[in-house]
């Protein structure tokens, strides 16, 4: 009995219920006060996690765990709580599940700084100092510093792809990813044939996977992956995730 419950809050508040289900369990919710606040806890345990407070829900399972060996030594009478304890936790592994295995943290799982190679330097002697020291706050990650110089540095050389990755990967860095999608499109638009386009691409997917705008980054990632290449592999497992899992329509 307690399993269909589990089922049945789990079906609720991922919204996997018919309209008339749905309706059904609401009339019962108004009439049963413990299913109500045991829908409360689980709902109020979702919003939490959502809002990425994975380390403090670890706790509570941890401290829910302890009660139910304390309950179970007890008598009788503890059992419902032993019930109601064991059905949280349940909730809750799987809500833990599945934020850290979701779509929201695929970002945060491919994402790696765009990475300068020796070969990316401006050959013009007379701004190899200015150009070093810029590198260098980028690659220390001092991008409150890194984001003004690599931004004036555009502006006098507006064709430079690696600068344009690099302001791109800062800004990601720097929880600005709608800047970096507008100037990675800006990028694809002015050099389709770039020699940086997969890079380019790819960064864009990411910009697309840190807004949580899944469809566009399915596509690109789509794209990535049919024409191969270096970011093919990870872009095959993006699209394989975002493609098993109901996307929600950009907004």
């Amino acid at each position: 009995m307690e399993t269909n419950r589990f089922n049945l809050i789990d079906d609720y508040l991922l919204e996997r219920l018919t309209n008339s289900e749905a309706q059904e369990f609401e009339k019962e919710m108004a009439t049963n006060d413990d299913l109500r606040h045991q829908v409360t806890l689980c709902r109020e345990l979702k919003e939490a996690i959502l809002e990425d407070d994975v380390a403090n829900l670890r706790k509570q399972l941890i401290k829910s765990r302890d009660e139910v060996k304390i309950a179970e030594k007890s008598n009788l009478s503890n059992l419902f709580k032993v019930a109601a304890v064991l059905m949280l936790m349940s909730v809750a592994t799987f809500f833990l599940w599945k934020v850290t295995d979701s779509s929201t943290n695929l970002f945060d799982k491919y994402y790696a700084r765009y990475e300068i190679s020796s070969t990316s330097r401006d050959s013009n002697l007379s701004n190899h100092s200015i150009q070093n020291e810029i590198i260098q706050l980028y690659q220390q990650g001092q991008f409150e510093k890194a984001i003004p110089a690599l931004q004036n540095y555009l502006n006098d050389r507006p064709q430079d792809q690696v600068c344009r990755l690099m302001l791109a990967s800062a800004y990601l860095e720097s929880n600005k990813p709608h800047e970096a999608e507008k100037l990675l499109q800006s990028t694809m638009e002015k050099y389709p044939e770039g020699l940086y386009t997969e890079t380019v691409e790819w960064y864009l997917c990411l910009a697309y996977l840190s807004q949580a705008n899944y469809n566009e980054a399915l596509i690109l990632a789509n794209k990535i992956k049919m024409i191969g290449g270096r970011y093919a592999t990870k872009a095959n497992e993006i699209n394989d995730n975002l493609s098993t899992q109901r996307i929600e329509p950009t907004k």
